[in-house]
């Protein structure tokens, strides 16, 4: 798929577990494009390459741990967004990177806002899509999409068409959702059968940390140094067989295991919030006090409540020079607006948006 993407102006490279789009100005600064949860580099790909094409920077497109790339089947690994970050700063180490144009999809813009926040040095700027600092309270909702995804009948399935009409047929209400999902069913073989691009069982089982725990985190420079040393960290290319590196979920995403969170990096457990609800400032963040103050963009789809008024305090909190855009669409606004998304992180990028 990626080789297939032709260009003069940019060389797509495989290292580790990113793609580069390499643009033609030598001397910019690179932009890093963010998944969110259930997606992967895929999504990125058409929108990083125009990136790449249109403003002439290299354009990174990672993977997160459980997800594209990053999905070991012998294994599932622990998400939490202090160690999301730090994947993302050792793939930055790694490709030598000292400071970075970040643009970030919910999961993804919610790493970039922490990354942000914890090192402001490193982000030149910052593009976060349809999501806050704020802690949200969907998390019976995410569990019956991935409920939904286990059900698409993906095994012995030689059509990507039987897949998408099944996809289509489940998620009938979210068609951005739809597209983002048809992207990470791939197939394992030439004419062989098709498995998802990510680690279902994996997700779910982290699923309060990443959905609704306290942000920005208040596990600080200690708690993530922990982390590291109990190998909660990807982004090395690398996967490390020394007893003890990697903590091993014994997971299947058939199982739909109950969510599991960790206690000793948040305040606050499940039972904080209520589901479908916005917490803004009764659940402790350990973010308070952190300013990001370099040029900063909220894009919101029109028909998603991820971004609304009650999140706008939060943004302002610690983004307080951030603005606050709204394109056509949905949570997955950037498949539902695709051109006018582009254009909009095009000249965000260039430093042309109002």
């Amino acid at each position: 798929f990626l080789s297939a993407l032709p260009s003069p102006f940019f060389n797509i490279m495989r290292l580790g577990h990113t793609s580069i789009l390499r643009g033609h100005g030598k001397c910019l600064t690179p932009i890093f494009c963010l998944h969110g949860i259930l997606c992967s580099s895929r999504n990125w790909v058409g929108t990083a390459s125009a990136l790449a094409k249109a403003t002439g920077r290299d354009v990174y497109v990672p993977d997160f741990r459980n997800h594209g790339t990053n999905v070991m089947r012998s294994r599932s690994y622990p998400m939490s967004y202090p160690s999301l970050t730090d994947d993302l700063r050792s793939i930055l180490k790694r490709e030598g990177v000292s400071k970075a144009v970040v643009v970030g999809h919910s999961m993804g813009g919610k790493v970039g806002m922490q990354l942000a926040l914890q090192c402001p040095d490193i982000v030149e700027s910052l593009l976060v899509v349809d999501t806050a600092p704020a802690v949200y309270a969907h998390i019976t909702g995410l569990m019956k999409t991935i409920q939904k995804i286990c059900n698409v009948e993906v095994e012995g399935r030689k059509s990507e068409e039987e897949i998408r009409r099944q996809i289509e047929k489940l998620f009938y209400r979210d068609p951005g959702f739809q597209r983002a999902l048809a992207k990470n069913c791939k197939q394992v073989e030439e004419g062989g059968q098709y498995e998802w691009n990510f680690d279902l069982g994996g997700i779910a089982s982290s699923l309060y940390n990443i959905v609704c725990a306290p942000f920005p985190s208040k596990l600080g420079e200690e708690g993530a140094a922990k982390e590291k040393e109990k190998g909660h960290v990807m982004g090395d290319g690398k996967e490390k067989e020394e007893n003890g590196t990697f903590t091993t979920l014994s997971i299947r995403p058939d199982e739909m295991p109950q969510t599991r969170y960790y206690e000793q990096s948040y305040a606050a457990s499940p039972s904080a919030v209520k589901e479908g609800e916005v917490k803004t400032d009764d659940v402790t963040s350990g973010g308070d006090g952190w300013t990001y103050t370099g040029p900063t963009m909220f894009l919101a789809g029109s028909r998603s409540d991820f971004i609304s008024p009650s999140t706008i305090p939060r943004i302002k909190q610690f983004f307080p020079g951030a603005s606050i855009r709204t394109l056509p669409g949905g949570h997955f606004v950037f498949e539902d607006s695709e051109k006018e998304f582009l254009d909009m992180v095009i000249a965000f990028v260039n430093g042309d948006s109002k």
